[in-house]
């Protein structure tokens, strides 16, 4: 897994689009960075670049299995209380889920 220009894939650039458009066309470079960070360091708790996260999410979507599809929801808590172990204060933790949740 290769993170080093995360803003090359497809799915970080439609989500930059999406904050875009909310936003009335402009997202800074202080959000971008920001949202990369935390991005960033959810792939890497995953074990997976944004667009595989992406398309395994859209897998599990289609499962008939409730657990299967709340799986990326339960591994974003999951990376939330990590977070919180390693002493982020709740604000920090807040700004990473919501970075995350954008992604999805």
């Amino acid at each position: 897994m290769i993170l080093d220009d995360i803003g090359s894939q497809d799915s970080i650039k439609r989500m930059l689009t999406s904050i875009s458009q909310r936003r009335g066309g402009v997202v800074s470079e202080s959000t971008k960075t920001t949202f990369f960070i935390y991005i960033k360091r959810f792939c890497e708790f995953c074990g997976m670049t944004p667009d595989e996260l992406i398309k395994d999410r859209m897998s599990d979507w289609k499962s008939n299995n409730i657990f299967t599809r709340r799986r990326h929801e339960e591994k974003l808590l999951e990376f939330a209380q990590y977070l919180r172990a390693e002493g982020y204060t709740s604000n920090t933790v807040s700004t990473a889920v919501g970075a995350v949740r954008s992604l999805y």
